[in-house]
């Protein structure tokens, strides 16, 4: 096997091949948004950004080694003429074709790739059937639609030196896939599921064949079966392995952590509610607007003296200093209770029943404040939304106990 053959990439194609892709990747981006595949098109414009860094920026500019002195690993010649560094009157012409092969392909590949992890554990094999024959039957025909329509055909020569990064590409896909095989095919990490990998490798393939064999094909890649098979099994795995693991285990830990700690906050910040409803119950002074009441005002002052609000208060400040730090719900949890403990909730319902009857709406309140206060600092986040989802009387109570200091 000749290694230059498989180092020395060219890509040879006429001018208006950039705007047949363009035309297939319009249609890809109105079926992706049509379908609502908005996760695949995120990943898809990041991994574009990602991939146009690397292709035309980077290796535009990263010598290709000392044996070839003087020369980048990206070349490009338009029309015949070499594409020189700095601005200049190809400057635009190559940013088309950079366009077509770094961001055009990424928008296609990856969205593809992120639609068949998708798909490949939901079991919609026929998702996988359609998007995959609309990838491979769309890179088909552009180089064949290219060559019928005569809008440009000014000729461009792309040519990637890949002698220094040769090793560097078959290292990144032995490390990819061996973390895969660490990940799903052993127990360690709980995830034992070995079909995995061999689908993931076999996505890896066919993405590479759908974008090489056409060009093969068609003779815009002038270049020997073994670059094909080489590009094949290379090109697309070196990233595939990598955005798996980072769509099946680093995305969903990173989002169960954003949707717990949003539920940490929420039930946070129903406690502190609450407690600033109780305070201003407690702290109510107009006992002479209703003559009923004078009656029990003492044993109400009283009561109140035992209720330190300022510790509360501390508490609460130093709550929400835990939750500005992101500590974990437990110590919350914890602090939630020496509220509950400082505001002597069993004291306040055998208060509240003795004089229930006499300050009916106003005790009743403070009574389900306090109960509420009690229940949630006991609660999990996911248990408060189901309680407050569910449960008739929570909701009533909050109703009740807002009126009542309103």
């Amino acid at each position: 096997m000749d290694l230059k053959g498989l180092t020395e990439v060219m890509r040879r194609f006429q001018f208006d091949y950039i705007y047949v892709d363009a035309f297939f990747l319009l249609i890809w981006l109105i079926i992706i948004l049509k379908h609502k595949k908005f996760n695949a098109l995120y990943a898809g414009f990041i991994l574009a950004i990602v991939v146009y860094i690397i292709d035309a920026v980077a290796w535009w500019n990263i010598p290709a080694g000392s044996t070839l002195p003087g020369k980048n690993i990206r070349e490009y010649w338009i029309g015949g003429n070499a594409v020189l560094h700095g601005w200049n009157s190809l400057t635009l012409l190559k940013f088309a074709a950079d366009f077509m092969m770094t961001i055009s392909y990424a928008l296609f590949a990856f969205t593809w790739l992120w639609i068949m992890f998708e798909s490949w554990f939901s079991k919609n094999f026929r998702e996988i059937f359609l998007y995959s024959s609309l990838l491979l039957g769309s890179w088909l025909l552009i180089p064949f639609i290219s060559y019928l329509l005569p809008l440009n055909d000014t000729p461009v020569v792309s040519l990637r030196h890949m002698g220094s990064q040769f090793i560097i590409q078959i290292i990144v896909v032995l490390i990819g896939y061996l973390a895969m095989i660490l990940l799903y095919c052993t127990k360690w990490f709980h995830s034992f599921d070995p079909k995995v990998v061999l689908f993931i490798f076999g996505v890896g393939c066919f993405q590479a064949f759908a974008m090489e064999f056409p060009l093969w094909l068609s003779n815009i890649r002038p270049s020997g079966v073994d670059l094909l098979i080489y590009e094949v099994i290379i090109l697309t795995n070196q990233g595939v392995p990598y955005l798996f693991i980072i769509w099946d285990k680093i995305l969903p830990t990173l989002k169960l952590r954003k949707d717990q700690w949003k539920e940490y906050v929420l039930n946070w910040k129903i406690i502190k509610s609450l407690a600033i409803q109780i305070e201003k119950i407690v702290n109510w002074d107009k006992f002479e607007e209703i003559s009923p009441l004078n009656n029990i005002k003492g044993a109400y002052s009283k009561f109140r003296e035992v209720i330190n609000f300022e510790q509360v208060k501390t508490l609460i400040t130093k709550i929400d200093n835990e939750i500005n730090n992101r500590i974990h719900w437990d110590k919350i949890s914890k602090l939630s209770l020496s509220i509950v403990d400082k505001l002597k909730v069993d004291r306040l319902i055998e208060f509240s029943t003795r004089f229930e009857v006499k300050i009916k709406i106003k005790i009743s309140a403070l009574k389900m404040a306090y109960v509420f206060l009690f229940q949630l600092s006991r609660m999990k986040p996911s248990q408060i939304k189901e309680a407050f989802k569910n449960d008739e009387i929570f909701a009533q109570g909050i109703v009740v106990l807002q009126a009542s200091i309103s």
